[in-house]
């Protein structure tokens, strides 16, 4: 191999080494809590159209009745607003998980949030906070 190829592929290495270094991180941010029968997570991450954020968020029961199932009625409160809210049925693996997309979210502005989940089963209410996890 003569001494300009082997200059030749070195610098290209480099260069592709350096790009792949400088890329941007998915950056996800999440928000966890747990109560006394339930826990629960909301997670951020970039939408791949690089335009907001999707969001998932997670209802787990951990009371001491798994078997049976739940007919829940939920709201996530971000900083005393209701941000998204709804009724499941939660059986088997005694989870869901709701996904959608906040099309105005930012990285910066979604840190600052505090959230609160408000979930309603068998004539029970149960908050739990969720604060960011670092």
């Amino acid at each position: 191999m003569n001494i300009r190829k082997a200059i030749a592929i070195f610098l290209f290495v480099s260069m592709l080494l350096t790009l792949v270094a400088c890329s941007p991180e998915k950056q996800v941010i999440t928000f966890k809590g747990v109560g006394k029968n339930w826990k629960s997570t909301l997670q951020f991450s970039p939408r791949d159209s690089g335009r907001g954020m999707v969001k998932e968020y997670t209802i787990k029961y951990i009371g001491s009745n798994p078997d049976k199932d739940k007919n829940i009625s939920y709201q996530f409160m971000n900083n005393d607003e209701k941000s998204t809210n709804g009724t499941e049925v939660v059986s088997g693996s005694n989870e869901t998980k709701i996904q959608g997309v906040c099309s105005n979210c930012s990285i910066e502005s979604i840190q600052n949030d505090k959230w609160e989940l408000i979930i309603q089963w068998e004539n029970q209410t149960e908050k739990i906070k969720m604060p960011i996890q670092k």
